[in-house]
């Protein structure tokens, strides 16, 4: 194998490096799917926001139509606890739609929900204008005109306004339905990913384990070796020794 031919260092050094690369890269994978998952619950949570107020909106214009009915028939029946109480329910209403159309508006991102803000406002004041119409003619006695202004003029323009918060409610919801699914899909792709970094991860623990094991192969036989080595320079040193004062004694008596 080419790794039998590598030195020690750079078998360290390669196992060392894999597995912080496995590391970093399953950082890297929870970072991303935390993220995505973070990107799709914001959208959630603004699309949320954006649906209890349009459905506010939506629920009170169904109240200022039957209240603005309840209106008359308290003025035909001559009944003006109920005239008075039902007059000050549909202002009411008005001035809760109304406010609910301004925080929406500030809530909205795309031009499609800013025009339908906008419309929604424009609606509202239409009809207030018109409902001060039917009051006056109401407080006058005059309800069959009253009755006459509400089906030509008041009606059509709730039920314009209806239609939009209706619209508005659907996008919404529609988009929070989407962020939902597409948060899920964010996280099922994490798990995956982040399975697959750990199972490699955990083959490079094992080649890493092994590759240490080999290291200290390698390091015993030359443990070994170099023993062996120690012991040859002993002898060597030994036999030399007792060479030096062979010739010493030689030397002595050639002398």
């Amino acid at each position: 194998m080419v790794v039998d031919h590598w030195t020690i260092g750079r078998r360290l050094y390669t196992g060392c490096g894999a597995l912080l690369a496995l590391t970093v890269l399953a950082g890297g994978v929870a970072i991303w799917g935390a993220s995505r998952i973070k990107g799709d619950v914001d959208i959630v949570t603004r699309r949320a926001a954006g649906l209890e107020h349009a459905m506010s909106v939506q629920t009170s214009l169904f109240k200022i139509e039957s209240r603005e009915k309840t209106l008359l028939w308290a003025g035909l029946d001559n009944d003006r606890a109920l005239y008075d109480t039902s007059k000050a329910a549909v202002a009411a209403e008005y001035d809760s739609a109304q406010r609910q159309v301004d925080e929406l508006t500030t809530l909205v991102e795309s031009d499609t929900d800013r025009a339908v803000a906008a419309k929604l406002r424009d609606l509202l004041n239409e009809w207030k204008t018109v409902h001060g119409q039917v009051v006056a003619l109401s407080d006058g006695g005059r309800f069959a005109e009253a009755q006459q202004l509400i089906n030509e003029r008041a009606n059509p323009v709730v039920r314009s306004a209806e239609d939009n918060a209706r619209g508005m409610v659907k996008r919404h919801h529609d988009a929070m339905t989407a962020a939902s699914a597409e948060s899920a899909k964010s996280y099922s792709s994490a798990q995956w990913l982040i399975a697959i970094v750990v199972t490699v991860a955990a083959v490079f623990c094992v080649g890493v384990v092994w590759l240490v094991r080999h290291v200290n192969s390698s390091l015993r036989v030359v443990s070994f070796e170099l023993r062996d080595g120690a012991q040859l320079v002993v002898d060597a040193s030994s036999q030399m020794s007792v060479s030096a004062q062979s010739m010493s004694q030689g030397a002595a008596q050639q002398a």
